[in-house]
């Protein structure tokens, strides 16, 4: 994950921490190993245009927020995990 501009109801961090919490990693800049781009308000010119460029699936504030509300957090190593798109 990637996120980018300003996030209206909670801090990057705290978005950050979330997808981490569910097994997903957060990196700075776009590459070829990104899945998705979140895009708050005023997101940055780069990375959406990068984000195109490969093809990385963009979704907004609201559909980060229905995507945590489908994936609970990580499970203990030993439970299996039904469904990951933070992987």
């Amino acid at each position: 994950f990637v996120l980018t501009g300003t996030l209206e109801s909670m801090q990057r961090s705290e978005a950050a921490s979330l997808i981490r919490e569910r097994g997903g990693t957060i990196v700075d800049a776009v590459g070829k190993n990104t899945d998705f781009l979140i895009a708050g308000a005023n997101p940055g010119f780069n990375k959406i245009q990068g984000a195109n460029a490969l093809g990385i699936i963009i979704i907004n504030e609201n559909d980060f927020r229905k995507m945590l509300g489908a994936i609970k957090r990580s499970k203990p190593a030993s439970a299996p995990v039904q469904q990951d798109f933070f992987r």
